[in-house]
């Protein structure tokens, strides 16, 4: 089978300088990827941050590739550019244009930068005006869907522009670039941490933040098995009863034997399965919920 070069998409290209393909059997791919973005939107500024977030690489991997190829004389720095015919970076934190000038006559960016000191309560740093035309210009998403993202982060108190950067390359990765996808998620978000907070209470959790794992079983129990809180109250105490701690994955044993024979209210496992569930054994550090149910159902009851 051979390969040949498809000319009908020849409406839209552009080109590499030969110095770039000169050693590419030895060039470290990512490096690659770094050059290819930057020529496909030559007239763009770049910096290492906002590569970084587009490309989906680490910032210091980046910037390695940027010193590659401003040693192969391919990029050079703003800073250093007096006729400017070639390729240039941006230096972290510099503004190529006053963004108040590029705001006169763009009047979504303008729009942006108002509706964002009115959210803010306070005038827009040139920082942060500079990465709103970042995320404007080079990741694309429309000027309501930022504003979410902006709000997004205020209501976590992580906003600053290297996290907006990071959330909206993020919402763009996974597609959400329209105004209900991006009101679908922060609903999803609100309900996650109402949930989050749920369990921290009734589990105690109080002079520490949830990890990341903890947090993908509340996820994975309220939202995949669609459990009540109730029903997480009683593994929990089912739980302590038999180790006589807090156990996330413990808890989740429980759950997911339940959500596998198909209960859904504490009825359901009251009806099928009796009193407390838990099993352990010493020698081997492990939990038999099948037994449990065999021996906690022997058990009398108290009146």
């Amino acid at each position: 089978m051979s390969y040949q070069i498809n000319f009908n998409l020849y409406s839209s290209n552009f080109s590499l300088p030969e110095r770039i393909l000169d050693d590419i059997a030895e060039i470290d791919g990512d490096y690659l990827k770094v050059a290819l973005l930057i020529f496909k939107n030559a007239e763009k500024h770049y910096s290492a941050n906002l590569i970084s977030n587009l490309l989906g690489l680490p910032e210091k991997k980046v910037q390695q590739a940027l010193d590659y190829w401003m040693q192969k004389g391919v990029f050079i720095q703003e800073s250093s550019v007096k006729v400017t015919p070639q390729i240039h970076v941006l230096p972290e934190k510099k503004a190529s244009v006053p963004i108040a000038g590029r705001a006169s006559h763009n009047s979504e960016l303008n729009f942006l930068l108002e509706v964002m000191e009115m959210q803010l309560h306070r005038p827009i740093t040139s920082t942060e005006q500079k990465s709103v035309l970042q995320i404007l210009e080079f990741i694309r998403l429309p000027a309501d869907v930022i504003l979410m993202a902006v709000q997004y982060c205020v209501s976590i108190n992580k906003f600053n522009p290297r996290y907006l950067e990071s959330v909206c390359a993020s919402w763009a990765d996974h597609g959400i670039t329209t105004h209900e996808r991006a009101e679908n998620y922060l609903n999803l978000q609100k309900q996650n941490h109402q949930h989050e907070e749920e369990v921290k209470k009734l589990f105690g959790v109080q002079n520490r933040n949830l990890i990341e794992a903890e947090k993908e079983y509340i996820v994975r129990w309220f939202c995949e098995y669609e459990f009540d809180l109730e029903l997480i109250r009683l593994a929990y105490e089912r739980s302590i009863t038999a180790i006589n701690k807090l156990s996330f994955p413990y808890i989740g044993k429980i759950l997911t034997n339940w959500h596998e024979k198909g209960y859904k209210t504490v009825d359901d496992v009251r009806k099928n399965e009796g009193g407390a569930r838990a099993f352990y054994s010493s020698s081997n550090n492990s939990y038999d919920i099948e037994e449990l149910d065999r021996y906690w159902d022997k058990v009398p009851k108290l009146k």
